[in-house]
């Protein structure tokens, strides 16, 4: 029978060790162990707050092995570079256009954005 794993990482903007290829090492080297078993698996990642408010990390290069990208709309805005201004914070759903064309390369991770 075929098992099902899960990594969540909490807190990426937080651990500064995972910045900057850290985090992606070890992402391809728990896929490529995975790859060698039978076992389903799947990764998600929460990045929280960035207390040096640069939103960066090296996160672009990570969600090649991401499977679900949970942000909030905060991040979501942060990261992004959305244009806040009074029009823009009340409309959804211009927000979600704009991450989801933010991250249309990254078509194997499902971004989710709560409120």
């Amino acid at each position: 029978s075929t098992q099902h794993q899960h990594v969540h990482i909490a807190g990426y903007y937080n651990i500064s060790g995972f910045w900057d290829g850290e985090l992606e090492y070890k992402l391809a080297e728990i896929r490529g162990i995975n790859a060698k078993t039978n076992h389903r698996m799947t990764i998600s990642l929460v990045p929280q707050q960035d207390a040096t408010n640069k939103w960066d990390g090296g996160l672009m290069n990570v969600l090649q092995y991401i499977d679900f990208l949970i942000l909030s709309e905060v991040e979501a805005k942060n990261i992004t570079k959305y244009p806040c201004g009074e029009n823009n914070d009340k409309n959804h759903s211009d927000l979600f256009q704009h991450v989801a064309k933010f991250f249309r390369k990254n078509s194997r991770t499902y971004i989710i954005v709560t409120s």
